[in-house]
């Protein structure tokens, strides 16, 4: 019923990477920096150098204080910033910076940065925002995509590697997609109107009015569903059609309320509206799904780009190959590149938002507040969530 992850094919993509040396001696090559200076080539990975660019940056004091104060300012969740955006804005200083740093034109650190695509730069780690006080105790590190190797640099542009499921002792600030921000930089839930239409179903305009409906009063997962590059995990509760998973209502942190809710960790307590009654359509079944979110806020996000996703899996595969052969690639990045174009076949064998798990139909739920299970693709359980149909205001 629900998306599958096909184990069969993650297998096939580590066997096809193991086999791909014989024909990717021309695969790019990854970047290094022995020194402060940039490399200045087209086979430079525009997201690694664009973090190498920052770090060097902030090896000045005046650009790690605008950077720190500007990070310590931001209204968004975890202090994130739009980087384009902001490096356009109150963040020139580190954009001049960089361009001095890297012997660039300020166009062409813009160019490069445009290249990312709609990119944020925070510090993901919680103790990390707490702990960074301006100093110079600092890493910076690029991560293009949920599960995709951290690539970090020290503030003299030497690389430093960093480990997927574990963050560093020092202070680290990456840059990866945005997923705090649309497109054009605009903060997800940012100014919402009370009472506004969400991307599903139109809402009642007045908040203080009672909501009838199907309602959420706690949730508890085993995982994040996310590695510590990426900060915390945006869930969402979805109502979906049990036989053509068609979308009926969405919860979540870009909804208003009382549709909104906000997990940043493992568990949440308080009241959250995943329905009201007449958004269920009669007589149809409906399940309760979860997801954690990294991409289109309500909208689950299956499609990609394959050619993008499968020639980036090959020349990382490749890279891996000839650095083993040649013995170019020192302190391990072979296996770096390995895990990368591992990821890359994998994110070709499953969707972008992760699929948390699935539990009750709507028509088990009654007056009486129930704890149902959440169960994956292989009814493993994975979580649970306490429903209740009642009407209620969420506060």
């Amino acid at each position: 019923m629900f998306r599958t992850r096909n184990i069969s094919s993650a297998v096939l993509a580590t066997l096809a990477i193991a086999g791909l040396g014989a024909c990717a001696d021309d695969a790019q090559a990854p970047f290094e920096a022995q020194t402060a200076a940039v490399t200045q080539t087209s086979a430079t990975p525009a997201g690694q150098r664009v973090a190498q660019l920052v770090a060097l940056a902030l090896r000045e004091p005046s650009a790690r204080g605008v950077f720190h104060r500007a990070v310590a300012a931001s209204p968004v969740r975890e202090s994130k910033l739009f980087l384009s955006g902001y490096l356009g804005g109150e963040g020139t200083p580190l954009l001049q910076a960089m361009a001095r740093a890297g012997g660039l034109k300020v166009s062409e650190v813009q160019a490069l940065v445009q290249q990312l695509g709609p990119v944020e730069i925070y510090l993901p780690v919680a103790e990390h925002r707490a702990a960074w006080a301006g100093g110079s105790d600092l890493l910076v590190a690029f991560a293009e995509r949920d599960r995709a190797q951290p690539y970090g640099f020290d503030l003299n542009g030497r690389p430093v590697q960093l480990d997927i499921d574990e963050a560093p002792a020092t202070p680290t600030v990456v840059i990866t997609y945005a997923e705090g921000f649309d497109e054009k930089g605009n903060p997800h839930g940012a100014n919402r109107p009370q009472g506004a239409s969400n991307a599903l179903a139109p809402r009642l305009a007045v908040l203080t009015v009672p909501y009838t409906g199907v309602w959420a009063d706690s949730i508890e997962t085993k995982s994040d569903f996310e590695n510590w590059a990426s900060g915390s995990p945006e869930f969402e509760l979805y109502i979906q059609n049990a036989q053509t998973r068609a979308n009926v209502a969405c919860s979540g942190e870009s909804s208003v309320e009382p549709y909104n809710f906000n997990m940043d960790g493992t568990f949440y307590r308080h009241p959250v509206l995943l329905a009201a009654d007449y958004e269920i359509p009669e007589s149809v079944p409906m399940v309760i799904a979860m997801f954690e979110d990294d991409d289109v806020r309500c909208k689950i996000v299956q499609g990609k780009d394959y050619i993008k996703l499968a020639v980036e899996g090959f020349a990382a595969a490749g890279a891996a190959y000839k650095g083993v052969t040649s013995k170019e690639m020192v302190n391990g990045q072979w296996i770096m590149q390995l895990h990368t174009a591992l990821v890359n076949f994998i994110e070709i064998a499953q969707g972008n938002d992760e699929f948390v798990g699935v539990s009750t139909t709507t028509t088990n739920i009654d007056g009486i507040a129930r704890r149902y299970t959440l169960r994956n693709d292989y009814m493993n359980a994975t979580g649970t969530i306490r429903l209740q149909w009642r009407t209620d205001t969420g506060y």
